[in-house]
């Protein structure tokens, strides 16, 4: 999964981070979101589900 460099919620990154959730590829998502700030991070779980919010 690509690198956040400057936070963009797009309809393909929140997929493939729909996927890397389900499939718990933990490394991929702290790696993905290494530049992430806590706004980023609670408008990305805005966007989640509730199970997936919990897994993440």
């Amino acid at each position: 999964m690509e690198r956040i460099k400057a936070f963009e919620l797009s309809r393909e990154y929140l997929e493939a981070l729909k996927e890397n959730i389900t499939g718990e590829h933990i490394a991929s998502i702290q790696e993905s979101m290494q530049d992430a700030n806590k706004a980023d991070v609670a408008a990305l779980l805005d966007e989640l589900d509730m199970m997936e919010a919990l897994l993440f």
